[in-house]
C-alpha cells in the first residue's frame, strides 16, 4: 500500500489509457498495463458532447473511445476520483454512494496498492 503522503493517483500522470477489460460486474481500467484500476462502484465517461454510467448502451463505446488518450490530472476525494484526459474528457469514479465494500482498487508500479474509500 502506498503512503497517504503521495497518492497512487498520480501514476497515472505520465500514461495513457490502454485497455479497457469488462468482467462481469466491474470494469479494468489498464494504463500499459500496471497502473491498472478496477472500478467496482458507479462509473461514467464525460466527453464535451456525451456522457454515460457504467451499464448505459453508450457506455462500453465511449469508454473504449477513451484509449489512447493521454491522462493530463487526477483528483482524488471523498466522492470520487476523476481521471482526466488531455481533450478534456473524464472518467468519474463515484466513492459516495449506497456502495458497500471497496468502490475501487489501484494496483501500481513495485506492487503498491490503494482501495478506496481507504
Amino acid at each position: 500500500m502506498i503512503s497517504n503522503s503521495e497518492s497512487i493517483l498520480n501514476q497515472l500522470l505520465s500514461e495513457d489509457l490502454s485497455g479497457v477489460v469488462f468482467v462481469r460486474d466491474y470494469i479494468q481500467l489498464q494504463f500499459n498495463p500496471n497502473p491498472t484500476i478496477n472500478v467496482y462502484a458507479e462509473c461514467w465517461v464525460k466527453t464535451d458532447s456525451e456522457e454515460a454510467k457504467f451499464g448505459d448502451l453508450n457506455f462500453a463505446n465511449l469508454i473504449i473511445a477513451q484509449i489512447g488518450k493521454d491522462v493530463a490530472a487526477v483528483e482524488e476525494n471523498e466522492e470520487f476520483i476523476i481521471i482526466k484526459f488531455k481533450d478534456a474528457s473524464r472518467i468519474e469514479i463515484i466513492l459516495k454512494s449506497e456502495w458497500v465494500g471497496e468502490a475501487a482498487v489501484m494496483f501500481g508500479r513495485n506492487e503498491e496498492w490503494q482501495s478506496w474509500p481507504h
